[in-house]
């Protein structure tokens, strides 16, 4: 109860009692808090059912890269490539885990193509130089998307893709000595330049004669675009025994074997000639080095420096 006081204290029957008014905010805070806590929940099961799918992503991701690097490791342009790589990738791709590392992905041999570009597909083992492999996997619950409106369960999938790559001191370029001896070492020792400079010909490939020196295109091609290509990014896929052919006019690819030592003409860059020699050394014939002209040492040790 409360007491109302009259305006004059001097005179008591002006006073008189009322009742207070209520209080109408008196539960609010609960509800706000009840309604808070609705939506937060929410977001929390969203949250954990997006991180159940983008693990199981991420492990079928892992999986179909261990599938791609395996067979593209195979790709030899052998007539066993595409079986042997197959085996492979479906090897590699099944030692991994989906499913929060509880069952096997199940890679089989549809799941694997390949390619003479990404996009271009092949099943010839002589042309294939990509492979992709590819995979859907099913079935994967949901506990509180549902709530919304969603799925009780879906699916993901990836892909990987894979190619043989260049490396400098292991792929070929196409340029070559003609053997002088048909036995080990072929009458060619790292030391014969000692008093002597190639230059490198353009003849067909039964006009070589031993020692001389001129282009080789391991690929078995004799188009010159081709051996341009090669020059800036090496073959890695050239099989033991396979017949080479040179591919006409040297003048044609002047550019990519130039850029091979550093120079580069207007407005050409790596990116368009190819990366010149990562050593960072050019000789000339005129080059000195220890009181001879064979700089095949001195090559050896700078590639060391810097590689």
């Amino acid at each position: 109860m409360g007491v109302a006081l009259p305006q004059d204290l001097n005179h008591p029957e002006q006073w008189s009692m009322r009742e207070p008014k209520p209080n109408n905010e008196r539960g609010a805070i609960a509800v706000i808090v009840g309604l808070s806590l609705t939506v937060l929940l929410g977001f929390a099961g969203l949250v954990i059912d997006l991180g159940t799918l983008y693990v199981a992503r991420s492990e079928l991701q892992s999986s179909l890269d261990s599938c791609a690097l395996a067979a593209a490791a195979e790709l030899d342009k052998t007539s066993t490539a595409i079986t042997r790589a197959q085996s492979a990738g479906i090897t590699a791709a099944n030692l991994h885990k989906v499913r929060f590392q509880k069952t096997s992905p199940a890679i089989t041999g549809t799941d694997i193509t390949f390619g003479t570009t990404p996009t271009n597909a092949t099943t010839d083992p002589a042309e294939a130089k990509y492979v992709r492999c590819e995979k859907q996997i099913s079935g994967i619950s949901t506990f509180f998307i549902p709530v919304l409106g969603g799925l009780s369960s879906y699916s993901v999938g990836t892909f990987a893709t894979a190619t043989l790559g260049s490396a400098q001191t292991s792929c070929v370029q196409p340029i070559g000595l003609v053997s002088t001896s048909d036995t080990a070492p072929y009458g060619l020792a790292a030391n014969d330049a000692s008093s002597s400079w190639y230059q490198i010909k353009s003849k067909q490939a039964d006009e070589f004669t031993p020692g001389e020196m001129g282009w080789f295109n391991p690929s078995g091609s004799t188009n010159a675009a081709e051996l341009a290509e090669i020059l800036k990014n090496g073959d890695c896929t050239n099989a033991q025994g396979q017949q080479v052919y040179t591919p006409g006019n040297k003048n044609s690819v002047v550019d990519e074997w130039n850029a091979r030592f550093g120079f580069y003409k207007g407005s050409d860059t790596p990116a368009s000639k190819g990366w010149f020699d990562r050593t960072g050394y050019i000789y000339t014939y005129d080059s000195d080095y220890d009181g001879t002209f064979n700089p095949y040492s001195d090559f050896l040790i700078k590639r060391e420096e810097n590689r």
